[in-house]
């Protein structure tokens, strides 16, 4: 701002003091805020090349709106919200071009798995794989030479659903990309 050389605010609703940090930029030439429903100004407004804030509620300056005028336009509290005054939405990141007019090409995503709806049940322990069939034995303690079942994953209640990670893009070759022609235009 500190480069400003010319600054309309002219025929808008505004309303309050001038500040002299507006009225004492080092390259203001010209400041422009007429039309408004300003009450105060600083002085250093008045030292400018050119300045025009004609009807404005400002007193002891010539050609202001009537004090009629500008009591009824300050008596009404300002609520920004009904001016829609927010900061713009962020804009989305750009998003760069493939290198090499290449594209980058993902797997076919592989089938998600469906969460189990069956009913909770305790988990059973595996008999020791054996050359000939035995019936299983449960023994309260293994002992340390025959071999440990797998442990089982225990059930909860409710099923539950991870969601797969994404597939690391893979490089295309001699792959073509679609021309803006061919997006535009429906397939037969």
């Amino acid at each position: 701002m500190m480069s400003l050389e010319q600054l309309n605010l002219g025929h808008n609703m505004f309303s309050g003091m001038i500040s002299s940090n507006i009225c004492t930029l080092p390259n203001l030439e010209n400041f422009v805020y007429e039309h408004n429903y300003f009450s105060e100004e600083s002085p250093a407004c008045l030292n400018l090349n050119a300045f025009a804030d004609q009807q404005n509620c400002l007193r002891g300056r010539p050609m202001q709106r009537s004090a009629l005028d500008c009591q009824r336009f300050l008596s009404n509290e300002v609520d920004c919200t009904t001016f829609k005054c927010a900061l713009p939405p962020p804009s989305p990141p750009p998003t760069t071009p493939p290198q090499n007019n290449c594209c980058i090409c993902f797997p076919p995503p592989s089938p998600s798995p469906l969460p189990s709806t069956e009913p909770p049940s305790s988990p059973l322990p595996l008999p020791a794989p054996s050359a000939s069939p035995s019936p299983p034995s449960i023994s309260p303690s293994p002992s340390p030479s025959s071999p440990q079942p797998p442990d089982l994953p225990s059930l909860s209640p409710s099923p539950s659903f991870v969601e797969p990670p994404l597939p690391s893009p893979l490089p295309c070759e001699n792959q073509r990309i679609p021309s803006s022609q061919d997006m535009s235009s429906p397939s037969p």
